[in-house]
Parts: structure tokens; C-alpha cells; sequence
């Protein structure tokens, strides 16, 4: 009786959330390499975190202005 009651709550509840809009990694990524701006923004914070050099910050860097 318990369990039928959880899984009634829990049923009631997906319903109330609504629909679950789950983005494939391809949209995301298409997304960001559409866009200069994200890209170097996101290369940044990779360098201010130490998870790049700036060596190969400021080559990606060229890439992306050079696709402009």
C-alpha cells in the first residue's frame, strides 16, 4: 500500500513538471562553435582555471578569428 502511494505521488508529480527538454550533445556543441564570442569566453576560463597553457589558448584563439 505504501509503494502504490509513492509511485502514485511520484507519477503526479512528472505529470505537474511537465515535459523534459534534453539537448543532444551535438545541438550544444554546434551551438558554441557558431559562436566566437562563447568559444573564446569559454577558452578563457579554461586559462584563468590552469586547465590550458597560454600557448595553446592563444593558438585556438587564432583559429577562431581566422574562421571569422
Amino acid at each position: 500500500m505504501i509503494e502504490e502511494r509513492r509511485n502514485r505521488e511520484m507519477e503526479e508529480r512528472r505529470a505537474a513538471a511537465g515535459g523534459v527538454v534534453i539537448q543532444s550533445p551535438t545541438q550544444t556543441s554546434t551551438e558554441t562553435s557558431d559562436d566566437p564570442l562563447a568559444q573564446l569566453g569559454k577558452l578563457k576560463k579554461m586559462l584563468e582555471a590552469d586547465l590550458i597553457e597560454q600557448s595553446e589558448f592563444d593558438t585556438k584563439k587564432a583559429e577562431i578569428l581566422a574562421r571569422l
